[in-house]
């Protein structure tokens, strides 16, 4: 499993993480439309190992962020 983080260094990096798999999905397709990222419910321990293993150096975790609005 991959996880969407966003920034480009370890320590200004943050872990994508979203309370409906619906509002993933929306992010997802206003911020990488046409991309093959999906959205996908996750256990607890699925998001532990994920802290604790391919995301131990990211420095934020991101609830629900909000797309960034282009003016």
């Amino acid at each position: 499993m991959r996880a969407l983080v966003t920034g480009a260094r370890s320590a200004d990096q943050a872990l994508l993480v979203f309370s409906f798999e619906e509002e993933a999905r929306l992010f997802l397709w206003l911020e990488n439309p046409g991309t093959d990222w999906r959205a996908r419910e996750t256990t607890v321990g699925e998001f532990i190992r994920m802290l604790l293993g391919p995301c131990a150096g990211v420095g934020f975790v991101a609830l629900d962020p909000l797309p960034q609005i282009i003016s």
